[in-house]
């Protein structure tokens, strides 16, 4: 992933086991880290240690779906996400103060992933109603 910019308000970790045929995947399948951080500039801003933490970082974020739909691991920085955490942000991360961002992860199994960080953007109207959007 490249350096997110501009406010982020989640970072999602979507993995699947390796070996998986495409063809057959479901939801169903997703696995979560047992380890997840976000570092800036080499000072851990906020670390999941253990999949229990993962879990609880969900639940504790609103993200506990039916046993059918499962969600993926989530490292959350938006307002509703403070309450119960061991870190306290309000809002979203803002990534453009921080020179290097880097996430760690790691499972207990070997998964394919992709990651995601959930963004805000700035809407501007001027004044002929042209539309900028802007991600700082």
């Amino acid at each position: 992933m490249s350096q997110p910019q501009g406010v982020v308000t989640e970072v999602q970790i979507i993995a699947v086991p390796e070996g998986v045929n495409e063809d057959e995947y479901s939801a169903h399948t997703y696995v979560l880290p047992t380890l997840f951080r976000v570092v800036a500039d080499s000072i851990t801003q906020k670390e999941l240690a253990d999949s229990q933490d993962v879990k609880v970082e969900n639940w504790i974020n609103g993200f506990h779906p039916p046993a059918d739909f499962p969600s993926p691991g989530r490292l959350c920085f938006a307002a509703h996400c403070g309450d119960g955490s061991t870190h306290r942000y309000s809002g979203g991360y803002n990534t453009t103060l921080s020179s290097n961002i880097s996430f760690e992860f790691s499972f207990a199994q070997t998964v394919r992933y992709r990651l995601i960080a959930v963004q805000l953007q700035r809407v501007k109207i001027d004044a002929l109603g042209k539309m900028f959007a802007y991600l700082e």
